[in-house]
């Protein structure tokens, strides 16, 4: 793609690019001596919100969106539990403002790289129930048609004793019947490569998408 005599990057390229970054791997939270007690912010911070950044940058609509990166408490979560709850936090949320109201469109869960089983059920129940607020609280705000609409769940799973990754997208739609109906609609594992070398991850990314 050509824009202003230069060729654009396409956004897929620029996340597998970040990916790939050593700069990235070489943080020592990510080494084998403070795998096992790293927090999960650090990861979301340093690896999986940069790359989400670089995928969605030239987007039509990046001055009326933002990515929430600190487990910003839930707006449709809160609206369901009624006056006086809180919200749920998210690892992250890809927002949208509309006619002076903002969306939550993406729900993000991320593992630390140390991922017990149970850590990653609890996440996947988390997010479905994060996708159901969701898409609650965008249909009190707007009508948008039915089974043509769908609120976005990323699940992050790091599994270091297998030395790789798991990612999973998962969709919300709203069916003809208005059935919320929740679709797991990708999951990809990637290995790590080169233990005993600077931290890289090698993705597939135009397979995965």
């Amino acid at each position: 793609m050509m824009e202003n005599g230069k060729r654009q990057m396409k956004p897929l390229w620029v996340l597998r690019k970040t990916f790939l970054m050593a700069d990235v791997w070489r943080n020592p939270a990510f080494g084998p001596e403070l795998m096992k007690i790293q927090s999960e912010g650090t990861y979301v911070t340093d690896i999986i919100i940069p790359s989400i950044r670089a995928s969605l940058k030239g987007l039509p609509f990046r001055q009326f969106a933002f990515i929430s990166t600190a487990e910003r408490q839930s707006t449709a979560s809160a609206n369901r539990k009624g006056k006086g709850h809180l919200g749920k936090q998210q690892d992250f949320m890809y927002l949208q403002k509309r006619e002076g109201k903002i969306f939550e469109l993406v729900y993000g869960e991320c593992s630390r790289l140390l991922c017990s089983d149970t850590k990653k059920k609890d996440d996947e129940i988390k997010l479905w129930r994060e996708t159901n607020d969701g898409m609650f609280w965008v249909r009190q705000g707007c009508k948008p048609e039915k089974d043509q609409f769908g609120i976005i769940g990323i699940q992050v799973a790091e599994r270091y004793d297998i030395i790789g990754i798991e990612i999973q997208l998962n969709v919300l739609i709203r069916d003809n019947i208005d059935i919320h109906r929740y679709y797991h609609l990708k999951k990809r594992k990637f290995l790590y490569i080169g233990l005993n070398k600077p931290y890289r991850l090698y993705l597939n990314l135009l397979n995965y998408c």
